[in-house]
């Protein structure tokens, strides 16, 4: 039974981490002491760099905290994240005090360190301590064409090899249209790229509330003339009671109206990968090739059973469903339920990229456009798998004994989960047994042979009817000799030259069923409790009470929403226009540099491997070790924020001799994370990117390799405010002498420097062409809640967030090369009001480079889409039109003009690659691209007439060549939408919109936008081009397709930074407490950084 608990307004949880700070200055006291006494530091050392085993001191720390329940902020019932809140003005000075006692204290450690090296001076008076660090710091500073950063002998890694400093690198790009009909033979011989795009329409939403109440009226009536005692004015009190609820916002009809409106379009979207693959076979057979009527019988049975197990999912009651596994509690109902349930299968439709998403608020209407693409059992690179195909990484779930499952159930971090995912893999994979036999009851398979063991067998009994499904699935290969046929027919079919049918649009039905009901009439009447197995904090609790289905009449639904899909395919083929050519190279090679690296340290016969790889690497060197305890246990909160807390202290206190008073800060810090082992198997800490949607009652699990990983990627973002830095990851084979090792080396490398400036130089360019486009900054901004308490509902209630972002500066020299560089990141505390009216911290950033000469700025954000039904009054979050007024009233020049600011956003979708390779398997061109907006209305158009899409751009070679489809990154900005301000509209269509000509303004931002993702190029490849002068060196290198995934998305520095805290279901944002820190240290110039 639901409870009927109607929430009220609570407020944030104060922080408070001065019982932490304390006990980190008493260790750095002990430090300081042991150092002047002994000569030698316990955690901070010099070999001849500094060293600071923060991992020792961390782990001292977190040993005073075993079990502990002294939380560093209050414990509130509701509170979903803890970080900066600190409301007390006391508060906030004994944190800004004990900050810079850890820096002072830090500084007198290093000091001391230092004049007990034998070529340390003798003299120590406190101005030549600081004399003699800055100096010190600066002799570890190398540039980057100093010979312990390029020297290369074997295949062991030595040092930061990287030689394409000096070499300069080719990039292409070519015009492409696109069109819905290929059936012209000009067009049809010449396609390059296919896709296919799927419209979803969900009506009468609006009339949820009123249909809900109706059909519960209704299955009420049925009861009484099913002999039910129920009067007439009870009837009434029910209804009244329920209108009630109806307009109570906290009520748990509410409730229901949230989870519906939040989670079934993802269960929309399940039903139509199936549905994907119908539209597949019925093309199939319209194309009627012969020798192909096996892999048909073979797809047909996969989607007859794929339905039989939705219908399976709600033919019983919860209990039916319900089995024990390794002492725990598992409902596959439950687990049949979920958006992903048919996500695990070796063949199966994926739903990538939301090109579009509309609101028709009058009519009640929802309507998306999103990407389809099919996996096809690829290679598994993550979570335990070593290149596995996705049928071998998930049926070695079914045998404990397969060095896999081993792999996997210790790199697991969360135990019943990792369960989960053998039951439900136990499940799915029947799908595959005899393929190709169409009388082959899976389900009932499952009901008599598997079932009753896993509800009532012993342990061994379970495991043992896994293992005869593992081999059941397997015997004699045919599981993959289906998956093979499968994939064949599939990437046959979809890469021939008409990839249809036409479809008409397809009237289905999303049901509520009856099931949510509650079934015990006197506590509807009574108690005014209505539903059953529906959790009101548990929105996805509500799936297990969903059906998508034919629009037909049904007796157990309480109430439909009717819907609409249609899949419709695209054909890409070349414009009339030659390729265009740019030369690109680094445009900075002696700027100082420091390197950092986080180095493991528990595994002796590795870190030999580490130190003769980086042993004559000037460094910075932080050193961590892997540990048992628990990843949301208190002893692993109070280590991280131990580690990030000095780790970033200590790096920035270093950085800043190396700058010096008064100098421009052109350091630059590459941090080398060095990994001993993969990450942990979790999904977790990776949610739907819907803005602020957060799964706050599930826990955030961080293994040591992804905590590490994570604070890589920040302590680059922090550094980058200040500096220029830039992480990559290295892993052993990268490392070590491995023959793979060499082109992960390069590519590894390539991406830690991805961060330096570079010029970009167009062969065959028109001479003395004017440019009216000088400087263009690319401006991406996305956030993160810091504190929050879940149950706080009232709309005054406060919400604490971090602001973050990054600005690239693009501008066109004199000579009319492009210059492409990292201007800065930032991040502010703010309150989340503020966040989406007027976000002061993002206005002094624009002001600042407006006043360096930038008057245009693409404004990239998060798009406006919420990815559910809620037809409301939509926000616009960053770009809303208080947010763009404000920046647009930010001065350009001394004209009294202001700055145009284009708000842009965008997703990824995959098309298939048809285009034609050089012998040499390198494609001729690295980008494709898109810009007639009349054409781009085929893939994606807005029947409100607020969302153009103006910009496609392709991946032009496939990473894998083994790979079936290319990336799209599809670009759209807004019109129409902010009614008080028409100037807008105005520059939008003339500057970003307005038909491409040689001399226009759209042309030029295209041209840096596209440069821009070469700027964040992902790997290269060497060849050599012969020509008049004898062998020309040359690298070609693959695009990022995705430049913003930084800022923007599951890989974001702001979703990495999110840490478990103290107690369970809360969250600590470590980018928000170290954007605090920083603040505070940056507010008072302590004697260091004098």
């Amino acid at each position: 039974m639901s409870n009927n608990i109607e929430y009220t307004n609570l407020t944030l949880a104060n922080s408070d981490y001065s019982d932490l700070l304390e006990k980190i200055e008493k260790l750095l006291d002990e430090e300081l002491k042991r150092i002047q006494t002994t000569g030698k530091g316990n955690y901070f050392g010099m070999t001849p760099y500094p060293v600071f085993d923060i991992d020792k001191l961390a782990e001292a720390m977190a040993k005073q905290f075993i079990g502990s329940n002294q939380y560093p902020f209050e414990n509130i019932d509701g509170t979903a994240f803890a970080t900066v809140y600190m409301p007390e003005v006391e508060a906030q000075q004994k944190f800004s005090q004990q900050l810079h006692s850890i820096l002072r204290k830090m500084q007198r450690c290093m000091q001391s360190l230092y004049f007990k090296q034998p070529n340390a001076p003798k003299q120590q008076t406190p101005n030549a301590l600081h004399i003699y660090m800055k100096k010190f710091v600066e002799e570890i500073t190398k540039t980057l064409s100093s010979s312990s950063l390029s020297s290369q002998t074997g295949s062991q890694m030595h040092g930061l090899t990287y030689g394409s400093f000096t070499t300069p690198f080719d990039v292409k790009k070519r015009r492409l249209s696109v069109t819905k009909n290929p059936e012209s033979s000009e067009v049809g011989e010449k396609i390059w790229l296919k896709g296919h795009k799927l419209t979803v329409q969900v009506q009468n939403i609006g009339q949820f509330d009123r249909d809900v109440i109706d059909g519960i009226m209704t299955r009420l009536k049925q009861m009484r003339e099913a002999g039910e005692e129920l009067d007439d004015e009870s009837l009434s009190d029910v209804q009244d009671e329920l209108k009630r609820k109806a307009a109570a916002p906290t009520s748990d009809l509410q409730a229901l109206r949230n989870a519906v409106i939040a989670e079934t379009v993802a269960r929309i979207f399940r039903e139509c990968k199936v549905r994907y693959l119908q539209y597949l076979l019925n093309g199939m057979k319209v194309w009627n090739k012969p020798g192909k009527e096996r892999g048909m019988r073979l797809l047909e049975n996969l989607i007859a059973r794929l339905r039989a197990l939705d219908e399976y999912s709600r033919a019983y009651d919860l209990e039916h469903y319900e089995v024990t596994f390794q002492q725990r509690t598992y409902n596959f109902k439950e687990i049949l339920s979920g958006a992903a349930a048919f996500d695990s299968l070796p063949i199966i439709t994926e739903i990538e990229g939301l090109l579009n998403e509309t609101t028709d608020v009058q009519q009640g209407i929802k309507t998306f456009i999103v990407g389809v693409k099919l996996k096809l059992n690829g290679k598994v690179q993550v979570h335990g798998g070593k290149n596995d195909t996705v049928f071998d990484y998930n049926i070695s779930l079914l045998d404990p004994q397969t060095p896999l499952y081993k792999r996997r159930k210790a790199a697991a971090i969360d135990e019943e989960r990792f369960y989960e995912k053998v039951l439900h893999v136990a499940l799915l994979y029947l799908v595959l047994v005899r393929l190709d036999d169409p009388t082959f009851d899976a389900v009932a398979f499952f009901e008599k042979k598997i079932r009753p063991v896993l509800q009532t067998g012993s342990e061994e009994e379970k495991l043992d009817v896994l293992l005869k499904i593992k081999r059941g699935i397997e015997a004699g290969k045919k599981a993959e000799e289906y998956i093979r046929t499968l994939k064949d027919l599939l990437v046959e079919f979809i890469k021939h030259q008409s990839i249809g049918p036409d479809m008409a649009p397809e009237t289905l039905v999303l049901s509520l069923k009856s099931s949510l009901l509650n079934t015990d009439l006197d506590s509807i009447v009574n108690s005014h409790i209505y539903f059953q197995e529906f959790v009101p904090q548990q929105s996805k609790s509500v799936l297990k009470h969903v059906a998508v289905e034919e629009a037909r009449t049904s007796n157990d639904a309480l109430c439909k929403l009717p819907l609409q899909i249609q899949f419709e395919p695209l054909y890409y083929y070349p414009a009339d226009t030659l390729e265009e050519v740019y030369t690109m190279k680094y445009t900075a090679t002696q700027l100082k540099t420091l390197p950092v690296m986080l180095v493991p340290v528990d595994n002796s016969e590795y870190l030999r491997d580490i130190k003769n790889s980086f042993g004559k690497l000037n460094r910075i060197a932080l050193y961590y070790r892997h540990h048992t305890w628990y990843s949301d246990s208190p002893e692993a909160f109070v280590y991280r924020f131990t580690y990030i807390t000095l780790a970033y202290i200590f790096v920035k206190m270093l950085a800043s001799y190396a700058v010096g008073k008064g100098e421009d800060p052109d350091l630059f810090l590459p941090i080398l994370c060095i990994h001993d082992r993969d990450e942990a198997e979790a999904d977790v800490n990776r949610h739907d990117e819907t803005v602020y949607k957060e799964e706050e009652q599930k826990t955030v699990q961080l293994s040591d390799e992804a905590f590490i990983h994570s604070f890589a990627k920040l302590l680059d973002f922090l550094l980058s405010q200040d500096y220029l830095s830039s992480s990559q990851g290295f892993k052993r084979d990268t490392i070590q002498g491995a023959k793979q090792g060499i082109h992960k080396r390069r590519n590894a490398l390539a991406s830690l420097f991805s961060a330096l400036p570079r010029s970009f130089v167009k062969q065959l360019a028109q001479p003395n062409r004017d440019y009216a486009l000088k400087k263009l900054a690319l401006v991406i901004v996305s956030s993160r809640p810091s504190d929050k308490n879940r149950k706080a509902q009232e709309p005054d209630s406060i919400e604490g967030a971090t602001l973050y972002g990054q600005i690239v500066g693009i501008e066109r020299l004199d000579t009319g090369a492009i210059r492409l560089g990292l201007l800065t990141t930032f991040s502010a505390n703010l309150e989340k009001k503020e966040l989406y009216s007027r976000p002061q911290a993002l206005i002094d950033q624009l002001r600042k480079y407006a006043a360096q000469g930038y008057s245009h700025f693409l404004y990239v954000a998060h798009a406006p889409y919420n990815r559910t039904l809620k037809v409301e009054q939509l926000d616009l979050y960053f770009m809303n039109e208080s947010v763009i007024q404000a920046l647009r009233e930010i001065p350009a020049g001394e004209k009294g003009e202001h700055i145009r600011v284009y708000p842009i956003f965008c997703d990824k979708y995959y098309v298939v690659n048809r285009k034609p390779r050089a012998r040499s398997s390198v494609p001729d061109v690295n980008s494709l691209y898109i810009d007639d907006i009349g054409e781009l209305a085929q893939v994606s158009r807005d029947t409100s007439k607020k969302a153009i899409l103006f910009f496609n751009i392709f991946t032009g070679k496939t990473i894998n060549p083994e790979s079936v489809y290319n990336g799209v990154m599809s670009y759209t900005t807004l019109v129409n939408t902010y009614q008080n301000d028409v100037t807008y509209d105005q520059y939008i269509w003339s500057d970003l919109l307005s038909l491409s000509s040689e001399n226009s303004l759209r042309a030029e931002i295209l041209e840096m936008l596209t440069l821009f993702h070469f700027w964040r190029f992902e790997k290269g490849n060497e060849i050599r081009n012969v020509n008049k002068t004898g062998k020309d060196k040359r690298i070609q290198i693959q695009m990022k397709l995705d430049p913003y995934s930084q800022i923007i998305g599951t890989d974001s520095v702001g979703k990495l930074s999110i840490y478990p805290h103290m107690r369970s279901k809360v969250r600590f944002n470590a980018l928000s407490y170290l954007t605090e820190v920083r603040s505070v240290l940056r507010k008072q110039k302590n004697e260091g950084e004098r």
